[in-house]
């Protein structure tokens, strides 16, 4: 079975870093509402993936990015893209951040999957 660092470690590094498995991948895991809504923002600006923690999308930490933040007065809703960096479509796109238990912001842009060749398979 593989490690976290080993599954999500190319999410971190350049290409070139991703063989070297002695690199240590370090996670932030953010979980204050205010943390977590500014790493969505961060996405939303940057197209950057983040993994996202809730219920609302199922079991387990999902690698997306954010399309758009809509605010209102009483709460934000946060719209995804509709696939997933492993290429399933997510069960919901959107939700609202008080939905989101916890976020893990990553350095790599966001690709959707099905045009992405450059590791065909990864998650299987």
């Amino acid at each position: 079975m593989m490690s976290l660092k080993e599954k999500f470690g190319w999410l971190n590094f350049p290409k070139k870093e991703y063989a070297s498995s002695a690199e240590v991948v370090p996670f932030d895991f953010v979980r204050t509402r205010k943390g977590i809504l500014k790493e969505l923002v961060i996405s939303s600006m940057s197209g950057n993936v983040v993994g996202i923690y809730s219920r609302a999308l199922g079991e387990g930490m999902f690698l997306a990015a954010v399309e758009k933040i809509e605010s209102n007065a009483r709460e934000e809703i946060i719209t995804l893209n509709r696939y997933d960096m492993s290429g399933h479509m997510l069960a919901r796109t959107r939700v609202s951040v008080d939905e989101i238990h916890m976020v893990c912001p990553f350095n790599r842009v966001y690709t959707n999957p099905s045009m992405n060749a450059e590791r065909p398979g990864l998650y299987r």
